[in-house]
C-alpha cells in the first residue's frame, strides 16, 4: 500500500476506535512511556485529537514529578513547542487541535544539558521506525533539524505494520510504544 492509502485506511480505524479501549489504552501508554523515560527531563508530547492516544495520565504523572512539558504549535510551515503546564489555559487552534496559550517556547540551546524525549504521533507506525502523519511533514522537519534526544511513537498496537513506504524526507523513530509492546 502506498502513504495515502495507508493513511486513509489507519485514520479511519483510529477514529472510530472503540472509545473504552482508546481510554483503557491510552492509560496503559501513558504510564508505559512514563516508566520508559521518567529519567528525562524534557518532554515534548502533543494534545490528543482525532482518535490519537490520550496523554492526559502522562500530562499529570509529568507534572506531579516536576517534568517540563511542551505541545507543538503550527506556524505557517513550521512546527514549534510551547510550555505545557498544569494551569495553562488552552486555546483551538485552525487544525481543531488544543494548544496552550504562552509565549514560552522550547529552546534546544537552553535545554542542552537536559535529556529530552519526543512523543510522536501518527496515524500508522511501522516495524522499521517509520510512521505515516498526516502528510504535512511538520514533524519531520522539526526532528530533522535538531539533536533532541529519543523520538519515540506513541500508538495504539493495531496502527502498527510491519513495514512503511518511506522517502528521504522521513525521519525514523527511535522506539514505539503501545499498549501491548514497546518496540
Amino acid at each position: 500500500m502506498d502513504k495515502v492509502t495507508i493513511r486513509k485506511k489507519y485514520l479511519d480505524l483510529r477514529i472510530n476506535y472503540d472509545k473504552n479501549r482508546r481510554v483503557k489504552y491510552s492509560d496503559i501508554i501513558s504510564e508505559s512511556f512514563y516508566d520508559l523515560y521518567k529519567e528525562y527531563d524534557v518532554f515534548l508530547l502533543y494534545m490528543a485529537s482525532n482518535g490519537e492516544v490520550d496523554l492526559s495520565l502522562l500530562f499529570s504523572l509529568l507534572w506531579d514529578y516536576g517534568k517540563r512539558v511542551y505541545l507543538p504549535v503550527v506556524d505557517g510551515d513550521d512546527l514549534e513547542f510551547y510550555l505545557y503546564e498544569k494551569r495553562s489555559q488552552l486555546k483551538v487552534d485552525k487544525f481543531g487541535i488544543k494548544i496552550p496559550i504562552t509565549s514560552n517556547r522550547f529552546n534546544i540551546e537552553l535545554d542542552n544539558n537536559s535529556r529530552i524525549v519526543v512523543g510522536i504521533p501518527g496515524i500508522a507506525f511501522g516495524l522499521d521506525y517509520n510512521r505515516i502523519g498526516y502528510g504535512k511533514g511538520y514533524y519531520d522537519r522539526y526532528l530533522r533539524n535538531k539533536s533532541l534526544g529519543e523520538f519515540v511513537g506513541i500508538a495504539y498496537d493495531f496502527q502498527v505494520l510491519d513495514a512503511l513506504p518511506a522517502d528521504e524526507n522521513d525521519v525514523k523513530l527511535d522506539q514505539i510504544v503501545t499498549e501491548i509492546k514497546i518496540i
